[in-house]
């Protein structure tokens, strides 16, 4: 068997192979593999999750059409050359947090999130914001790009639902979800995305969705462009209804962030 070379980002050097990420969460692995979302991962079926009745978009209006609701892209995460994987890496201990964050918590037990419902967390990494929604009643979906992240996510919370897709071209239908979150995935995107995502979360919140906004004024440890006036051009329709710099915890640092509680628009 030839093992795939990962990339990390530039900055950070050197290269990781899938075996060696294989061996150093072996156990991690065949945990998951014992699980029942194993095989529908790899067919492109998994979660079990469908769009509600409604509008949709077709394929043909999505990039990247998929072979299912939800499912994994058709070019499929183990046919993947040469990627950035942080979680294959170790770069993720830059901002990974094993419990539930300070600004989720607070979100949650201010009843500014409520009670229950659907939720969506935007680059959900190893899912501990998804497994800690879905303990508080929460039917909880993480996404992310990193098929390593989803393997561990997938192994360490079985209540919750995690699938590989891009938040540019979300899998789901309008109205889909009463909430969604983002830890680590908005400062990533280059400026040109932002108006992209902004709109693809608002199709598939349901009008007056929740959005909790976590954006770090910084990527790869430099200072980057995102500020209060990013957030209010990128969400020009939405209401703002709270909006601060905090620093916020990771299991090793502290991150300088943006936080951002948003209410989604009326449909026009």
């Amino acid at each position: 068997m030839h093992s795939r070379r990962l990339e990390p980002a530039g900055g950070y050097g050197g290269r990781v192979s899938l075996s060696g990420a294989w061996e150093d969460h072996a156990d991690e692995w065949i945990a998951w593999a014992r699980t029942s979302s194993y095989d529908g991962f790899w067919e492109g079926t998994w979660p079990a999750l469908r769009a509600p009745p409604g509008p949709t978009r077709s394929p043909a209006d999505r990039p990247g059409a998929r072979d299912s609701a939800v499912g994994l892209p058709r070019t499929r995460a183990c046919q993947t050359g040469v990627v950035t994987d942080h979680y294959a890496d170790g770069t993720y201990r830059w901002w990974h947090l094993s419990e539930a964050s300070p600004e989720l918590v607070s979100a949650l037990g201010d009843g500014w999130l409520p009670g229950g419902g659907r939720i969506l967390d935007v680059g959900c990494g190893l899912g501990t914001e998804v497994g800690h929604l879905a303990a508080v009643g929460w039917q909880a979906v993480g996404i992310d790009l990193s098929a390593m992240a989803l393997a561990r996510a997938a192994a360490g919370h079985d209540d919750a639902a995690f699938l590989r897709a891009d938040v540019r071209a979300l899998p789901f239908g309008a109205d889909s979800f009463d909430a969604a979150a983002d830890r680590g995935c908005f400062h990533y995107l280059p400026p040109a995305a932002r108006t992209r995502y902004a709109a693809e979360l608002r199709r598939v919140l349901r009008p007056g969705g929740r959005f909790l906004l976590r954006a770090s004024l910084r990527a790869a440890g430099e200072r980057n462009d995102i500020d209060e006036a990013v957030i209010v051009g990128c969400f020009a329709r939405w209401r703002i209804d709270a909006m601060t710099r905090a620093a916020v915890p990771s299991d090793t640092r502290a991150l300088d962030v943006l936080i951002a509680r948003l209410t989604a628009p009326l449909r026009s």
